[in-house]
Formats: C-alpha cells, sequence, structure tokens
C-alpha cells in the first residue's frame, strides 16, 4: 500500500482509541506533549519522517525469530475494533470527522488485543511488523520517534510526478478542460471556456500550476498616466494576495502580464482536489476582478 503526507509524519491507530480527540481542533496532534501522551497510552502511533511525500508500506505478520532490533521502533498499540488505520497525520481524528479509506490512507484487518509495533525504513518504504502481546505495558518516550536515516531519494522523482500529472489532467477534462498542445511551455498547459489557460508543471517535489493575466489598461490610460495605471495594478495584487485562499499573483512586466500561480504537494485524492480547485477558480475569476473593481472603479457617492 502507499501513503503520501505533506506533514512528514505517519500515524497508525485503532479509530475507537483517539474518540475522545473528535471535537479537538485539527492540529492537536501537532504539539509534542499531546502526541506523546496518546503514544505511551498505546492509543496511536504518531512517526516523523524525514520528508513530506509518497512511501511504500509494507505490513507484515510477526518477525521471524533471529529478527535484529537495532534501529528500529518499537512500541506497544491497542485495539478494540478490529481495525487499524494507517496514513498521514493530517488525517487523524479531530474536529468531528474521522479519516476514510483512500487512496494514500487506509485499513487493514486486526483482531481486537493488544499489539507491538516494530518499524523500519529503507528509502522511501516502511516496513511494519504487527504482534500480539499478552500484556499492554505503557511506552515511555520521551520525543516523538523518528525515522529519519534514509537513503539518497530524490522526492519529485519523475515517473512519480508525470503519474500524478496525469491523474490531475484527467481530472481537470472531466470539468470541461482541453488540453492545449498548440502551446510550447516545460508544463501541460490546458484551457477552459470560463477560466481560460491553466498551467501544469512539476515544480520542487511538488506541482505548480499556474495561469496569466495580460495587461488591459483600457480607458484607465486615457484618464490617468501609465505610471498611475501602474500604481494602481500593484495595490490590486496586494489586496489580492490579501485575500486569495490558494494562489498568490505578481506582476511580470517583461510579458506584460500578471502570473498567478499556486504550488501544491505532489499528491493526487480526488475529493480533495476537486476542493483546491474550486478555491483556485474562485481565486483567479472572483477574488482578481473584486479586488480589480475596488480599486478601479470609482466608489458612487449620494
Amino acid at each position: 500500500m502507499k501513503i503520501a503526507t505533506d506533514t512528514a509524519t505517519l500515524v497508525i491507530y485503532d479509530l475507537d482509541q483517539l474518540r475522545h480527540r473528535m471535537e479537538d481542533d485539527s492540529e492537536w496532534w501537532s504539539t509534542e506533549e499531546s502526541v506523546l501522551q496518546e503514544i505511551n497510552h498505546g492509543n496511536a502511533m504518531f512517526i516523523r519522517l524525514e520528508e513530506d511525500g509518497l512511501y511504500d508500506i509494507n505490513i507484515n505478520p510477526s518477525p521471524p525469530d533471529d529478527f535484529e532490533y537495532d534501529d528500529l521502533i518499537v512500541a506497544n498499540i491497542k485495539n478494540s475494533s478490529g481495525q487499524f488505520f494507517i496514513g498521514p497525520a493530517e488525517a487523524v481524528t479531530a474536529e468531528g470527522e474521522e479519516p476514510e479509506e483512500g487512496k494514500y490512507g487506509h485499513f487493514f484487518e486486526a483482531s481486537p488485543g493488544d499489539y507491538e509495533l516494530i518499524i523500519k525504513a529503507e528509502e522511501h518504504s516502511l516496513s511494519i511488523w504487527i504482534d500480539t502481546i499478552e500484556k499492554f505495558e505503557v511506552n515511555k518516550f520521551q520525543e516523538i520517534p523518528s525515522l529519519e536515516e534514509w537513503e539518497e531519494y530524490s522526492v519529485d522523482d519523475a515517473e512519480y510526478t508525470q503519474e500524478i500529472l496525469e491523474s490531475i489532467g484527467e481530472h481537470l477534462e472531466e470539468l470541461g478542460y482541453e488540453l492545449d498542445e498548440d502551446l510550447d511551455n516545460q508544463g501541460v498547459v490546458y484551457c477552459h471556456p470560463e477560466f481560460g489557460y491553466l498551467l501544469i508543471e512539476g515544480l520542487e517535489g511538488g506541482i505548480r500550476f499556474a495561469t496569466t493575466v495580460d495587461y488591459d489598461a483600457g480607458t484607465d490610460l486615457k484618464l490617468i498616466s501609465y505610471d498611475e495605471w501602474h500604481t494602481k495594478l500593484l495595490e490590486v495584487l496586494d489586496r489580492f494576495n490579501a485575500n486569495a485562499t490558494v494562489a498568490r499573483a505578481y506582476d511580470n512586466p517583461e510579458g506584460q502580464a500578471v502570473v498567478l500561480d499556486s504550488w501544491r504537494p505532489a499528491i493526487y485524492e480526488e475529493d480533495e482536489f476537486e476542493i483546491y480547485l474550486d478555491l483556485w477558480h474562485d481565486d483567479v475569476v472572483n477574488k482578481l476582478e473584486s479586488a480589480q473593481a475596488e480599486v478601479f472603479i470609482p466608489k458612487q457617492t449620494h
């Protein structure tokens, strides 16, 4: 199985054991004190990873008798539901929600009882052995367990990034975007009748989304000088950046255009991406137009 995280942290737990966290805010697990409390009581196992990205997870039964425990994480954990969840820590129980089965978060069966977890890392691959124990004993971690001894590995592996780009492209085409093969770009360009051009490309282990809006001073230059107009344009960008949700905007004088872009981890989950795209569209259409209106359209006075 595979998981992906953009907080460089993995969690393993039985959902029953963290029901008391249902009403906590989504950041409760970001404090070491809270995490250590749950780990040491056997309610959940959080593991810090070296970096964000995609990880292969191998779940194994009890380890062989000659198993060497050097450089491994070993902990006890409780289970009463008959299932464990394993996935990114950001999916953990909080704000009235619990994780669901998805492309990068998974459930696996385990008889109710107490278990010993043995965790080993190699590159972006984790091997986890789960063995039953007769009696639960509290864990005694003083800090959150960490698996940070990796062989050299590039998180923005070209093959993986291409796979994510293809998934995103298929999603865009379902929403009415069309691949524009006439434009010569380093990334892939799509065009939508309402939202215009959208460039997607791999960048620094993630995916960059970008579009441009050509300068259109129009009748404004008949009323004010270019310098005054450009000052107002920069004010538009300031207002936009203060209110936008996922996009940022900056001036590109050489290209005589405004650039809007956004970076996100190289992860694709259909429902999550749908939300992200709605926010992107709202930014590059509604919030940009709103910022322009606030600066360029005179207010009516009575």
